[in-house]
């Protein structure tokens, strides 16, 4: 198993995306096979944003529980993709709720 990132030239925006695929190999017939898991995708610009991560691990959150991994291989995937996009902190997560709170406003009774 192993975390392969597919750089996705964006045309119309002048950006490039950065794509998440999940590779897992196994044997099937006396042959080396590959199955591959689309994760997440990401901008490259904003690999640092707080909200866009957020998103983006949810996203991967979200794909991974639908996988059949054990621990070791969950906990070796996400140290993988940390590496390329960091996990929002709590302090980023707090602001990001906050900020959301501004925009929401509650129903009028």
């Amino acid at each position: 198993m192993f975390v392969r990132w597919i750089r996705r030239p964006l045309s119309l925006q002048l950006d490039t995306a950065l794509d998440a695929l999940l590779v897992i190999s196994y044997w099937e017939a006396g042959r080396s096979r590959q199955r591959v898991h689309y994760l997440a995708s990401i901008r490259e610009r904003y690999r640092n944003a707080p909200a866009y991560r957020h998103v983006f691990w949810q996203r991967v959150h979200q794909k991974l529980t639908h996988l059949d991994l054990s621990e070791t291989a969950w906990t070796r995937c996400i140290r993988t993709l940390a590496e390329q996009v960091p996990l929002p902190t709590e302090a980023e997560l707090h602001q990001l709720m906050e900020t959301q709170a501004l925009f929401v406003t509650p129903p009028d009774t």
